[in-house]
């Protein structure tokens, strides 16, 4: 895995992020809401996070 992308129905196209060393992704639970928690190092080695929440309308692509 090299990278993911996501779609939301309130954005136009596709978002892309890099993974260089590790990415993390988990299945984690808010007020009955499940969603998806993203960990990843990025190509300038940050560590950060997004979340998907499963409520709104998202494409999730890993590669």
């Amino acid at each position: 895995m090299n990278g993911f992308e996501y779609e939301t129905k309130d954005k136009e196209g596709w978002e892309t992020f890099y993974i260089v060393e590790e990415m993390k992704i988990n299945y984690k639970q808010w007020n009955e809401t499940l969603y998806l928690e993203v960990k990843y190092i990025d190509a300038d080695g940050n560590h950060s996070e997004k979340e998907f929440f499963f409520k709104e309308d998202i494409k999730l692509k890993i590669y």
